[in-house]
């Protein structure tokens, strides 16, 4: 067999073990989901188109060879009609659950299927070519065939871009963005071997368009492995809250070795991977003068007889910087009742105890305040305690005015009498005088 030939054949076997691989692995875990069986479906259509070209390449017979290539261009287009009906639904779109839109997408197959099955159009039969395998020839409407997977290449590329901008989650939108990658890149290589080469420099490779198939279930699979299939299972949910959660997180065996941590819990520590810090004692990153405490406190979580919460402590990292921490922590088991370890979270108290002063400077300086007031107010009091015993002096002061001026005025009008009477008598002494002839003895006035 020819080495290009063996080395094709790999490339396909390779692609197509994939796709089988991912399909069973999609349709054992999510199988009631229909973007799953989309998927699955899809898969296996194109590992199968895959299969049907290595039977081809290995079978000498060119009169069994336009019956591959008609089995194959009826798998090519159920895949490409898959492949659409499977971005449709990953970008959400609402038009897909009407059956009219289903019936529009799978329509073309059977119409192109038959044209493939009964006429030469697209290819009119079959070359040997230098590797001892044996090549389609074009047919007069090859053009239609490729015109109908450039548009299914479009549509999927357009409702990929329109699912990075519709869906919220990351993980969709990072596995949409794969998925356009790997688009891309399959259909432009797909372009370059299917076309370029053959007309353009006369070069061809066995069942060339293989390559590009491969690579389109390469990265539709490891997409859909890596980002989680999109299904939420619990385990990609409690991934997910493990790794965003604002607080730090770390499972440790009965001996205090770590056997997991999230990533803030990572960032922290500064070790630069996860291999470095799984199995580290967790006490070396706890200050040393908490860690003996948290021994004790642990050893009775560790047996399963208590829970520890609010437990106040503090994390070190490598770099010596320290973090206030509140630490619960209790035993867990898996559902068979086998311990998996002590899981600890560990939440970060140094803004509460910023807080905290603040409240308590706060507090001291509305006491300081207080007593301030008080102090204004006894003032108040004492000197209105003051005022009040002044204005019953002055009180008293003028009743004995009044009193003196009511003395004062008898006084003045026993005083005034008095004179008067003195006067009148002067007078009359006076005018007797005069009688007598004799001169007056008071000053007339």
């Amino acid at each position: 067999m020819n080495l290009v030939v063996a080395v094709n054949i790999i490339i396909i076997i390779i692609g197509m073990s994939v796709g089988f691989f991912s399909g069973t692995f999609a349709l054992i875990r999510t199988p009631k989901e229909i973007l799953s069986r989309i998927f699955v479906a899809g898969v296996f259509t194109f590992s199968f188109f895959n299969l049907i070209y290595v039977i081809a390449m290995l079978d000498p017979s060119r009169s069994n060879q336009m019956l591959y290539i008609q089995i194959a261009n009826f798998l090519w287009f159920v895949g490409m009609a898959l492949a659409f009906h499977f971005l449709l639904l990953l970008a959400k779109v609402d038009f897909v659950k009407n059956p009219w839109t289903v019936l529009l997408i799978y329509i073309p197959v059977p119409i192109m299927s038959v044209i493939s099955l009964t006429t030469n159009w697209f290819y009119s039969g079959v070359e040997l070519t230098v590797y001892g395998t044996f090549s389609p020839v074009i047919g007069q409407l090859y053009g239609v065939l490729f015109l109908y997977t450039t548009a299914y290449f479009a549509l999927q590329f357009i409702f990929c871009v329109l699912a990075m901008k519709r869906l919220k989650k990351v993980r969709e939108r990072k596995l949409s963005f794969f998925m356009l990658l790997g688009l891309t890149i399959s259909f432009f290589i797909g372009v370059i071997v299917v076309l370029i080469l053959p007309l353009a420099f006369k070069l061809q490779i066995p069942a060339p368009i293989t390559l590009p198939t491969t690579i389109y279930i390469l990265f539709f699979t490891v997409a859909m492995l890596r980002f989680g299939l999109f299904v939420v299972t619990p385990a990609l949910v409690a991934e997910d809250i493990i790794n965003t959660m604002p607080d730090y997180l770390a499972v440790t065996d009965e001996s205090g070795n770590i056997l997991m941590a999230n990533k803030r819990f990572l960032e922290f520590s500064g070790f630069l991977t996860m291999r470095e810090l799984i199995d580290m004692p967790l006490y070396t990153i706890i200050a040393k003068e908490k860690s003996t405490i948290l021994a004790e406190e642990l050893s009775e979580v560790y047996t399963g007889k208590n829970i520890l919460k609010g437990f106040l402590t503090e994390l070190m990292n490598k770099k010596g910087d320290r973090l206030s921490v509140r630490l619960n922590a209790c035993l867990a088991k898996d559902r068979f009742g086998q311990e998996l370890g002590c899981i600890m979270v560990f939440h970060d108290i140094s803004e509460e105890k910023k807080l905290l002063a603040d409240k308590e400077q706060i507090i001291g300086q509305l006491e300081k305040a207080k007593e301030d007031v008080s102090r204004m107010l006894e003032d108040a009091r004492k000197s209105k305690g003051e005022a009040d015993e002044k204005s019953e002096q002055i009180k008293k002061l003028n009743v004995d005015l009044k009193d003196k001026l009511g003395e004062l005025e008898i006084f003045h009008n026993v005083a005034s009498g008095r004179e008067i009477k003195m006067i009148s008598l002067e007078k009359e002494v006076n005018d007797l005088l005069k009688t007598l002839g004799k001169s007056p003895k008071y000053k007339e006035i």
